[in-house]
């Protein structure tokens, strides 16, 4: 739909208004098959369109898996052979191939999630479904050194550069800007099965850095300010990573409202999920979850905050200060509303 009306600029910028074939939980079934160009594409022209190509920028896998047939029509090769030529050979990449199944005896990783504590090996996509979309496997070292090659004009002019650099509302022809302080990285990010990948590029200083993860339980934005922070000699303070499994009954005991006579807001507790969560009944204070180290301790470490639970209330430790909280009792229920 809307075909006659989208640029291949508008796949590359993500400016179609195709929906995101990633978003449907109907393509989780079918994820893991081998799948033809016809039952990928009939599946594509079942969707309506997000948005009017051209309005705004939101980003779609489906566009890169339309840019991968578009290269095999016009190079006439499958999209594999298309990247090793124009891209993997041209750039010097000793393990940047289209990926097949795992094998670790390539020295090939695994992806894993982190489900209720453990982590959990990930079922792998079929290459056919992942396509120009996230279709390859690489290195952190080999990353940085097709960034250099990217740059460095190896594999494309520099008016192509320039065609790919332009950031119109928030994208550039695959690629989009993330600051750090007063340097702005031209890069990328992406994930698939467990595995996320970071890449950019900072052309005033020609530096290169990548991360590649096999399994990800924190935030990958927090992991690279720390990186940058640590490569530009910056303060940075290091997370902390502990962590401990809290029984649901514990975390149901803590739940209830907190108040102190100190700060005019309340902090409302909740447990979720086998987590518990903190929400400040104040405008603009937003909801955090909240990390167990031990039964009675826990800590929110991008905030440097600690909470200490009692049956009375609980501790809460931040910048130095020190604030008793106690929980207010609940209001009982009337005999109606027993009944």
């Amino acid at each position: 739909k809307n075909a006659e009306k989208i640029k291949i600029s508008d796949l590359l910028g993500h400016t179609s208004g195709i929906y995101n074939i990633s978003d449907d939980k109907a393509f989780d079934d079918v994820k893991m098959k081998l799948q033809n160009r016809k039952q990928l594409l009939d599946r594509i022209e079942s969707y309506s369109p997000v948005f009017e190509p051209g309005l705004k920028a939101e980003y779609s896998n489906t566009n890169y898996l339309l840019l991968g047939y578009i290269i095999q029509d016009i190079t006439s090769k499958t999209y594999k052979e298309a990247v090793f030529e124009r891209i993997v050979k041209r750039a010097g990449l000793k393990n940047t191939y289209y990926f097949s199944k795992i094998n670790p005896k390539k020295k090939e990783a695994y992806s894993y999630k982190f489900i209720d504590g453990k982590w959990v090996r990930q079922d792998e996509y079929h290459e056919s479904t992942a396509g120009g979309a996230g279709g390859l496997q690489s290195t952190a070292s080999d990353l940085t050194l097709f960034a250099k090659a990217l740059w460095s004009g190896t594999l494309i002019s520099k008016e192509s550069l320039a065609e790919m650099t332009k950031i119109e509302m928030g994208f550039g022809r695959g690629l989009f800007a993330f600051p750090f302080g007063e340097r702005k990285f031209l890069g990328h990010n992406g994930d698939i099965e467990g595995f996320a990948t970071v890449l950019g590029y900072y052309p005033k200083e020609d530096l290169a850095i990548s991360l590649t993860l096999n399994g990800v339980n924190t935030e990958i934005d927090d992991m690279m300010i720390g990186i940058f922070s640590c490569y530009y000699k910056l303060p940075y303070r290091f997370p902390n990573f502990a962590t401990t499994a809290v029984d649901d009954t514990v975390l149901k005991s803590y739940e209830g409202l907190y108040s102190t006579a100190s700060l005019p807001y309340k902090v409302k507790i909740v447990a979720r999920e086998g987590k518990l969560v903190a929400i400040a009944m104040e405008p603009g204070q937003g909801m955090f979850e909240l990390n167990p180290l031990s039964e009675t301790e826990f800590n929110y470490d991008p905030a440097n905050l600690h909470m200490i639970f009692s049956a009375k209330g609980f501790t809460l430790k931040q910048g130095g200060q020190v604030t008793e909280f106690r929980k207010e009792a609940s209001p009982q229920p009337s005999p109606k509303e027993k009944e």
